[in-house]
């Protein structure tokens, strides 16, 4: 039988349970509106969150580190998107030279 199951990616909501299971913690003054903000920028895994939530025992030192990871990855993604987009208007544009010249 083929099943389909949705797997989304992190939501803050998502980010409040794996913080309360891996550090025992459920706020934490302005890292987590930080945190919020860079969920909603990137498009993270659960897993790999969670990954991050593992590298240590200090909630300070985890906190920082999924942080910079996830500031990271934001400019990593945007740095991709741009990448891809060039690639594409490159190709798109030797593609045109090659119509241009095929008519004259």
């Amino acid at each position: 039988m083929d099943m389909h199951i949705h797997m989304s990616y992190m939501t803050m909501d998502g980010f409040r349970t794996l913080a309360a299971n891996y550090l025992n913690i459920h706020d934490h003054h302005w890292r987590f509106r930080e945190i919020k903000e860079l969920i909603k920028s990137n498009k993270v895994t659960p897993a790999k969150v969670a990954e991050e939530l593992m590298k240590s025992d200090n909630v300070e030192v985890v906190l920082e580190g999924l942080v910079k990871f996830l500031k990271h990855k934001r400019i990593g993604d945007d740095e991709n998107h741009q990448i891809e987009n060039g690639v594409q208007d490159e190709e798109a544009e030797i593609r045109e030279a090659k119509k241009t010249k095929i008519i004259s």
